[in-house]
């Protein structure tokens, strides 16, 4: 689905703009198709892909009684401990051991536009993680507490994401899904490419966007928030933050940027399958 095709789209829906403004979401609301929708590591929502929240829910609807430590969700992720994650370049590009080796190392909190975080874009981001903790002589793990990515592979961030998978999972089931009841909606920003193509990047609410993806949404609405970083296109990619300070040539900054498009998480499960 291309960019205009999108906004038209969203126009055609009959959304409850009371409930909008009454909870006076900051930004955009838009109906965004659950296959244009990713994680900020390429890990898509789609029912091709592969997300690694939407594996914890399956597993355990599967075998509601199934151990945290026996899940292969568990077991995938302690396989990362000998991988040298150390960036966001190292997860991004897991199973291609070429462009590992050939790109630069971005560190996590940042993009080769930035970053997520609107008011954070202009400095390259907040960078984070113990590969950057390690190099820097700081901490940053404070600022992200039981995240996933900090030092991949800490059995106690992997039991937080999940019992928070889980849990939201079955209040949802047993509630249903009502995002302007409850005056909250999963936020993204949008990627679109010199074809008009858009994919959804998640900005908050993964774990939402997880359940909706398993319980079979085909489409939700999301924010495109107006804290996050908005709308980052390919054709203006010379103001893209690294690219713009030279810090990154065009070419390595479309290896990423593309590899939201290209790759759906289905390529880094058989990945670590394999090994």
């Amino acid at each position: 689905m291309n960019f205009n095709k999108l906004i038209n789209y969203s126009v055609r829906k009959s959304y409850n703009y009371l409930n909008i403004i009454k909870h006076g979401f900051k930004g955009k609301v838009i109906e965004m198709p659950m296959d244009k929708i990713t994680n900020e590591y390429a890990f898509s929502y789609s029912k091709n892909g592969w997300n690694y929240l939407v594996q914890i829910i399956k597993e355990y609807e599967e075998c509601p009684g199934i151990r945290f430590e026996n899940s292969s969700y568990y077991k995938l992720f302690l396989k990362l401990k000998y991988e040298n994650i150390e960036t966001f370049t190292d997860i991004l590009f897991l199973h291609d051991k070429n462009k590992r080796k050939e790109l630069p190392k971005i560190y996590f909190g940042t993009k080769p536009w930035g970053c997520s975080i609107k008011k954070y874009m202009n400095v390259g981001g907040r960078p984070w993680g113990y590969y950057y903790d390690k190099m820097n002589n700081v901490n940053t793990k404070t600022l992200h507490f039981r995240n996933l990515w900090y030092l991949p592979g800490e059995t106690e961030s992997l039991k937080s994401e999940w019992n928070k998978t889980i849990n939201l999972y079955n209040q949802i089931k047993k509630e249903g899904y009502k995002p302007f009841l409850k005056g909250t909606l999963p936020e993204v920003y949008l990627l679109i490419n010199k074809n008009e193509e858009v994919m959804a990047v998640r900005f908050n609410g993964q774990h939402r966007i997880a359940v909706l993806s398993y319980l079979g949404f085909d489409t939700i609405k999301v924010l495109v928030s107006d804290e996050s970083a908005g709308v980052i296109r390919e054709d203006e990619i010379d103001q893209w933050f690294y690219v713009k300070e030279k810090l990154i040539n065009k070419y390595e900054a479309l290896c990423f940027f593309n590899a939201f498009f290209k790759y759906n998480g289905s390529e880094r499960l058989r990945y670590l399958n394999e090994i």
